[in-house]
């Protein structure tokens, strides 16, 4: 008998090097990923869930910060509504070695982050 393929529990969503996020906005909700330019600057994936980790493939040659908030829209410089809870500030080192930082932490309102510069940065978020 062969047993049962059991889907994992994470999903995920790659930002490829000399993507400029400030160009638009991508949304995920479920396997579905639709983009728009509705809010520049912004990526979001929508509903409560688990961030469990970003793994930084490669930096390259530049770095920019990518914030992370517990939030569904951003209005920029005031930041997301209606729930702007800042979940973490991540500027990375220079490498070309990958690393991943595990966070296993709820969000309520969905899952939000900004990229407020282009870079050659290329990272992948694990949530649920």
């Amino acid at each position: 008998m062969v047993a049962a393929y059991n889907e994992p529990p994470y999903k995920y969503f790659h930002v490829a090097s000399g993507t400029t996020t400030t160009a638009g906005g991508t949304t995920i909700k479920a396997n579905t990923v639709t983009t728009g330019a509705s809010a520049p600057g912004v990526n979001t994936v929508v509903a409560p869930g688990v961030l469990h980790s970003i793994t930084f493939n490669t930096t390259g040659a530049t770095v920019a910060p990518i914030t992370v908030y517990d939030g569904y829209s951003y209005t920029g410089a005031g930041g997301p509504l209606p729930e702007g809870n800042v979940i973490a500030v991540i500027t990375p080192v220079l490498t070309t070695d990958p690393f991943t930082l595990i966070f296993d932490i709820g969000y309520s309102v969905g899952l939000l982050f900004v990229q407020t510069a282009a870079s050659t940065m290329d990272y992948t978020f694990s949530y649920s």
